[in-house]
């Protein structure tokens, strides 16, 4: 390459770098935001923004990746530090002209958004990467038939439904009440947010410890469990026992059992069992700890068992959840030989 080609390669990639363009941008705008020509001076404060945090998202993808990562981290921490000190009354802004301290004001707000949003894609597709790795070695529980009868072997946390009812009503009363806590005590900061950063502040500040706890609490209480399904000749038996005492949770025949519920596509994924009289029982697969190297999932029940519940009384149930993947099955009385 000869010197001339060298210094035009130079001068391309300088031309080409986005903080060159954020540079000629913001100099071209604070002239324009006094004048009658404001608007065109906002939108080169918005590209202006815009290219400076592209170029600093650019120079952080180049480094290793906790690395890259960390800093990241720091740089959205420091934008929203930044819109903070823009946005609070008698502020550094006031030093400066009004012209420059518009133009930065303005370009603050998408250079921020854009860092915020790549770390958000960052994250994402981070944590499906490694969900997918693990997912890939993971075994989920099959249906295991003997004779007539169908078994399904998971770990689990079982509640009975009023229990669980009155668990999930008091976590709502209580993030709720937290919610407004935190919007009442720090009502001067929340006004200066937007409804998209309330939301991810109060997500993590409440949503995010509130799950760790109900998930800490679900883990120790997790047991084996063992699901059979018997059915033969137009009869049908569900129980449920637990592998560590033996202790039988539900045993009904099929003329008991008010609704029979699969959802292993919902949140949290469970199975519901609600007899026709007295309380049912919940267990709980998504929330509890799961063994090593399985899925905290299940599969549901094969076809041939479906169909021979339904000889027994035990029909599928169409439902918004059954076109998602799940199963609900309902007593409709009768029952017929296979």
């Amino acid at each position: 390459m000869t010197t001339k080609q060298g210094a035009r390669a130079v001068a391309w990639r300088v031309l080409r770098h986005p903080l060159l363009w954020s540079a000629v941008c913001l100099v071209g705008a604070v002239p324009l935001l006094s004048t009658e020509h404001d608007f065109w001076g906002f939108l080169l404060c918005l590209l202006g923004g815009w290219s400076a945090a592209h170029a600093l998202i650019r120079r952080l993808l180049t480094l290793p990746g906790t690395l890259s990562l960390a800093l990241h981290l720091a740089a959205s921490v420091g934008a929203a530090l930044l819109l903070f000190a823009l946005t609070a009354d008698g502020g550094w802004r006031h030093v400066l002209p009004p012209a420059i301290a518009a133009a930065i004001g303005f370009a603050a707000v998408p250079g921020a958004g854009w860092i915020w949003l790549t770390l958000i894609g960052r994250t994402s597709a981070a944590v499906a990467s490694a969900s997918r790795r693990r997912a890939a070695t993971l075994v989920v529980p099959e249906w295991e038939r003997v004779g007539d009868a169908w078994h399904l072997r998971l770990a689990a946390v079982s509640l009975r439904s009023p229990v669980f009812v009155a668990i999930t009503a008091t976590i709502a009363v209580l993030g709720g009440g937290l919610i407004t806590a935190v919007v009442i005590v720090f009502d001067d900061v929340v006004q200066r947010m937007g409804p998209l950063l309330l939301l991810l502040v109060l997500g993590w500040v409440v949503g995010a410890p509130g799950y760790l706890v109900v998930r800490a609490i679900a883990h120790r209480r997790t047991a084996d469990v063992v699901v059979t399904l018997e059915a033969a000749r137009g009869s049908a038996t569900v129980r449920v026992v637990r592998s560590s005492d033996g202790d039988v949770l539900v045993e009904a025949p099929a003329s008991a059992i008010g609704s029979l519920q699969f959802a292993p596509r919902s949140s949290p994924t469970r199975i519901v069992i609600r007899p026709s009289y007295g309380p049912g029982l919940v267990l709980l697969v998504g929330l509890a700890l799961p063994r090593r190297d399985t899925a905290p999932t299940f599969p549901l029940p094969p076809a041939d068992l479906v169909h021979r519940l339904a000889s027994a009384g035990l029909v599928p149930r169409a439902s918004r959840r059954s076109r998602n993947g799940d199963l609900a099955l309902e007593f409709a009385g009768g029952g017929t030989p296979t």
